[in-house]
């Protein structure tokens, strides 16, 4: 059996172009009728016309940190975003909210005609991903291209998607940065709170006439000896009860001083953190640069009649060769 197929099943070059030779006329009529067929298909292919918009993503650093920091070594701005931010920005592009959001605005089930499909949802993902596609450059940019039957609404879609991208993104650090914010403002109240009763503590004391333990001290010792060697019974007695009250509170007033430098110290680096939080939250800068917008295409883009046209025919003409030659095989044996 072996030994019949090696020799039944001689596929060498003379053999094929004989093949084809004997089987000529046959092979004729199936390339006119698969060219004939694939022209008449290819005219009932809907036109799909282009749209892309090409966008650089924007440096992955917050405003604050930018603008308000005095670290040197922060991006600007208006710096383009690296690999990871290109990376960053395809995921979001893929995100199911921001599908959502296109999905919904051109109510695509319908413009796609998918209401009686059974699996609606599915039928709509990839009918979606068909006509949408992210793509990644080697300039680390990305482009935005859709396709539809409709040109404006191809356009509208491709502008759309880049600037919903905005909308998501700023919707997700928006929702870290209140977290962040209120984290900040709940601190930022209780130290104020702390220090203004430090304040009113201190004016308590400086009401008993406890204003500099050290220098009053000093000061009041050396009156008190003065006037016990001028034998000066009333002012002893005067600055002996100013003694007194600054022995009792003037610790006191030493402690609160201390820590009421301390905390207005500590209030200054968080009155600049309050103010970074408060700028990330009312923040809205673009996450994206927007090299070139989409604009409705002046000739479809989809099908290349000659190109389906030459693959379908081809294709059909090569497997209907295979088939001849397997049937004129199986004839022999």
């Amino acid at each position: 059996m072996n030994d019949y197929n090696l020799n039944s099943f001689n596929f060498d070059s003379k053999n094929i172009l004989d093949f084809i030779y004997k089987r000529r006329n046959l092979l004729i009529i199936v390339f006119l009728l698969s060219l004939v067929v694939s022209t008449i298909a290819s005219f009932f292919i809907d036109y799909k016309y282009k749209s892309s918009v090409i966008l650089f993503p924007a440096s992955s650093s917050s405003v604050s940190e930018v603008l308000l920091t005095k670290n040197v070594a922060s991006k600007d701005v208006l710096t383009f975003g690296e690999e990871e931010n290109v990376e960053q920005m395809i995921q979001v592009l893929n995100s199911e909210k921001l599908k959502g959001k296109i999905i919904e605005k051109y109510d695509l089930i319908n413009h796609y005609n998918l209401q009686s499909a059974k699996y609606p949802r599915t039928a709509l993902s990839k009918k979606y991903y068909d006509n949408i596609s992210f793509i990644r450059t080697k300039y680390l940019s990305v482009t935005i291209e859709v396709y539809d039957t409709d040109k404006e609404f191809a356009s509208n879609i491709a502008n759309d998607i880049a600037a919903f991208f905005d909308s998501v993104m700023i919707s997700m650090h928006k929702e870290r940065a209140i977290k962040a914010f209120n984290i900040v403002n709940k601190e930022f109240i209780k130290l104020n709170n702390e220090i203004k009763t430090l304040q009113d503590s201190l004016k308590t004391l400086e009401k008993l006439g406890v204003f500099d333990f050290e220098t009053q001290s000093e000061v009041l010792n050396k009156a008190l000896s003065d006037a016990i060697l001028s034998n000066n019974t009333t002012a002893i007695t005067k600055i002996q009860n100013k003694l007194d009250i600054l022995a009792e509170f003037g610790g006191a007033h030493v402690t609160i001083s201390n820590l009421l430098e301390y905390e207005l110290l500590r209030f200054s680096d968080l009155k600049g953190k309050y103010s970074e939080a408060k700028v990330n939250i009312e923040q809205d800068l673009p996450y994206k640069f927007i090299v070139s917008k989409a604009y409705p295409a002046e000739k479809y883009s989809y099908p290349i009649r000659w190109v389906i046209i030459t693959f379908s025919t081809f294709s059909a003409s090569f497997l209907g060769l295979i088939i001849l030659i397997l049937f004129d095989s199986l004839k022999k044996k």
